[in-house]
């Protein structure tokens, strides 16, 4: 008898290239050498067709940090203070439409305000897989 394994075809993979690009960074330090907060933001999947990002930072200064996402609108999608050395959150974005989706983070502090804006790109592809084996 002959097997067939079929794999339907895979979900609309949202696996596409995120593309995270810090296009500026600005820092109020009062003259001295620039200190970035060391941020990462990436694509961690979906819930409910609503993206899923993570962003962590890390708070060498061990200040009180306030976090904001917005959009190119100037909208707040996000926003949190914090105290501590490391910073981890997952955030979804309920309804957002990802094509060509560009964010501004803005991170402040008593000392500084750091901004970072990130490009977001959406690629969808269909993965069909079919194998035969032979027993």
């Amino acid at each position: 008898m002959k097997s067939i394994n079929v794999n339907p075809v895979k979900t609309l993979v949202l696996s596409a290239a995120i593309a995270l690009t810090s296009l500026s960074v600005n820092a109020r330090t009062g003259g001295k050498e620039k200190a970035t907060i060391p941020v990462e933001f990436s694509y961690v999947g979906s819930v409910n067709k609503s993206p899923v990002f993570q962003l962590d930072l890390v708070n060498d200064s061990d200040e009180k940090l306030y976090i904001s996402i917005r959009n190119t609108a100037g909208d707040v999608l996000y926003s949190t203070s914090f105290k501590g050395k490391n910073f981890s959150k997952r955030i979804r974005f309920d309804n957002a439409d990802l094509s060509d989706l560009q964010l501004k983070l803005v991170v402040t502090s008593k000392s500084k305000t750091e901004i970072q804006n990130f490009q977001i790109t959406q690629h969808n592809r269909v993965i069909e897989e079919i194998t035969v084996g032979k027993l």
